[in-house]
């Protein structure tokens, strides 16, 4: 399991207009070749898909990204100019391969995540509200 109470705390504590941001970077992403799914003013999350393939999960409130192992590479060297987001590997995004300090985060994140390990599906469906 990895620890990535470091990588959140990151995430949370950079000083940018992320709101901004997460919309260039969707549009960027769109722009070449990635399909994105977020519903503005009912997710917390926008999915980025390549075809029918979740490869990642970016977060509204915080310049967050989940990103399958396989796509990083590409993906980072995209979104690596004008936004400093912490990204988060993962070989699959339903791999129960993280764990959190919850005590760290407790302002931040609910409890619903559990304690033995969790995925980066489960992390955006409990955050996703």
């Amino acid at each position: 399991m990895r620890d990535i109470t470091h990588s959140i705390e990151k995430a949370i504590n950079q000083d940018v207009l992320w709101r901004q941001g997460f919309f260039n970077i969707i549009k960027k992403l769109e722009g070449n070749g990635y399909i994105i799914s977020f519903w503005e003013n009912e997710e917390n999350w926008a999915s980025i898909l390549l075809g029918d393939e979740i490869i990642g999960y970016m977060w509204e409130k915080y310049p967050l990204v989940f990103i399958k192992s396989q796509y990083s590479d590409s993906i980072k060297s995209l979104l690596s100019e004008g936004q400093p987001i912490v990204f988060i590997d993962a070989d699959e995004m339903t791999e129960k391969a993280f764990i959190i300090n919850y005590e760290a985060l407790k302002d931040y994140i609910d409890y619903g995540l559990p304690d033995d390990g969790f995925s980066a599906e489960d992390f955006w469906f409990v955050t996703n509200t």
